[in-house]
């Protein structure tokens, strides 16, 4: 434990700071965004069978099943919710730290850390119930994986974040391309590409199945997602 306060104390002290923030965050009334509603709505749909709630088919369904479970159980889904995406906050943090510590060093690993915890865009949407936080998450714990060669866990891992927020998919896809030139390159078996694929896949078959099942389609909540990217944002511009 002191080797560890020694060694790392300028982070622990950054994760502790923004830690005490986001906690202090999570008692400060605000009015609930669109899109946290739409998933909450979702969630409800989900565990009450349709009976409550509503449903958006463009979306994907691992966080409403996530913010649905709370309210399932009785539990406030709105403060444990916002509770669950501090949590997912840190562990950006700390996966950033240790990310860069693997590949560069202590120092750019601090100097990533500080950069992050200081993004306005990371600190606004760091206790706010949308998608991106936990996929985030997922995708960066996929990604610590790849780099200790624990492909089907890092497989999974992306397949978990993809079926949070859809556009997940292109770090996923990035990946898959580094192993299939290493492959072609004769620099690793088949075998990585293969079980990296492969555990992507166990979170998302089940999911087009459900599409199949809902909509006689396995690619509609791609295809409207794809639409609506075109369409609907011109109101923001």
């Amino acid at each position: 434990m002191a080797s560890l306060l020694k060694n790392h104390k300028i982070f622990l002290f950054v994760f502790f700071i923004f830690l005490i923030v986001k906690l202090f965050s999570l008692f400060v009334v605000a009015d609930i965004w669109w899109d946290s509603a739409v998933y909450l709505g979702m969630g409800k749909y989900i565990y009450s069978l349709g009976e409550v709630g509503l449903w958006e088919d463009s979306r994907p369904i691992v966080w409403p099943l996530i913010l649905g479970f709370f309210w399932k159980i009785g539990l406030d889904a709105i403060f444990f919710g916002k509770l669950l995406v501090v949590l997912f906050s840190l562990g950006i943090l700390l996966l950033t730290y240790l990310i860069a510590l693997d590949i560069f060093n202590r120092k750019i690993a601090i100097i990533s850390a500080l950069f992050l915890v200081f993004s306005q865009t990371f600190f606004l949407f760091s206790n706010i119930l949308h998608a991106e936080i936990p996929s985030t998450f997922f995708v960066l714990l996929g990604f610590y994986y790849f780099l200790r060669k624990r492909y089907s866990l890092s497989g999974l891992f992306f397949g978990i974040a993809f079926m949070t927020r859809f556009f997940q998919i292109f770090s996923f896809m990035a990946l898959a391309s580094v192993l299939f030139y290493l492959f072609m390159r004769k620099k690793m078996p088949y075998s990585n590409l293969f079980y990296f694929s492969l555990f992507f896949l166990i979170p998302t078959i089940p999911y087009l199945i459900l599409n199949w099942i809902l909509y006689n389609n396995i690619f509609h909540p791609f295809l409207l997602q794809s639409f609506m990217t075109k369409y609907t944002g011109w109101v923001f511009s």
